[in-house]
């Protein structure tokens, strides 16, 4: 089973590497919006909260909405989700 996880910063090209390492790895790339979209669901919110609030940009009233321990046990059962279908 084979996971790698990047993040992107403003002019580091993560899109364009991660995709040479994918293909390179024969790997296929899962973004994260695939699994912020199926958390955000099992929250009951919507998923640009979930982005504003893993982002550091969530009103106070979308923060209240989030109950953290839930967002990161449904984002960890997600991540685990993609894993056991291998080569993500």
């Amino acid at each position: 089973m084979t996971v790698i996880a990047m993040t992107r910063e403003i002019g580091s090209l993560g899109t364009e590497v991660a995709a040479r390492v994918a293909k390179r790895l024969d790997l296929e790339i899962v973004r994260s919006e695939v699994a912020a979209n199926n958390v955000a669901r099992r929250l009951g919110v919507a998923e640009s909260t979930v982005g504003r609030y893993l982002d550091g940009s969530a009103s106070l009233l979308e923060r209240w909405q989030v109950d953290r321990r839930k967002l990161f046990h449904y984002a960890s059962e997600e991540i685990l989700s993609l894993a056991q279908r291998g080569n993500i």
